[in-house]
């Protein structure tokens, strides 16, 4: 069964083709990055480019990192007021605005090509492949533990997209309930 594991992004969308059951070091990674000049320019070149690689390589399961259903916000700095006050503003972070969007493409994809699917919260691969405390790491550290874990596994990678996606991929292998419940549909 070939595993498709999606880190997705429109700045830069990790990817990892795993041929399971096998050797986890014979992981494929790839990543590309959407161009536009708009939001939605960016979702449609992923899209496109996803729907590429999925005539190519015929994946059985897709399992891709889910969206973050929190947006994070980031306050400007307009101005120092005489008092030594800061005035801003709020604004969101627009790439986890596309996510849902782009999860929308990887989910419609498998729909229409009759693929297995599942989104994984990052948390909750992460606690599953590294352990206690794996699912709160911060961004940094978190991106660290990915290349890590894959040196150790010797996994080749060229990103921590990569890298992730390719943690993404082996969660599935391990953890997911779907592709059991598929594995077993092929077996019967």
């Amino acid at each position: 069964m070939l595993i498709l594991g999606v880190d997705p992004s429109v700045t830069q969308c990790g990817l990892a083709l795993y041929r399971f059951p096998g050797q986890e070091r014979d992981i494929e990674c790839s990543s590309f990055t959407s161009h536009g000049d708009t939001a939605e320019e960016k979702c449609a070149a992923f899209g496109l480019r996803l729907h590429d690689v999925v005539l190519a390589r015929r994946p059985d399961f897709i399992c891709l990192e889910a969206a973050m259903r929190l947006i994070a916000g980031y306050q400007k700095r307009v101005k120092v007021d005489l008092g030594g006050r800061n005035h801003g503003y709020w604004t969101p972070n627009a790439d986890q605005m596309v996510l849902p969007e782009i999860q929308g493409h990887v989910r419609q994809l498998a729909i229409d090509r009759g693929i297995g699917f599942e989104t994984v919260p990052v948390n909750t691969w992460r606690a599953a492949l590294y352990g206690r405390g794996g699912g709160t790491l911060g961004k940094d550290e978190a991106k660290r533990r990915a290349r890590e874990y894959c040196r150790w596994l010797g996994i080749t990678f060229k990103n921590h997209n990569e890298a992730e996606a390719a943690c993404v991929a082996i969660w599935a292998s391990r953890c997911s309930q779907i592709l059991r419940l598929l594995r077993a549909g092929e077996a019967g």
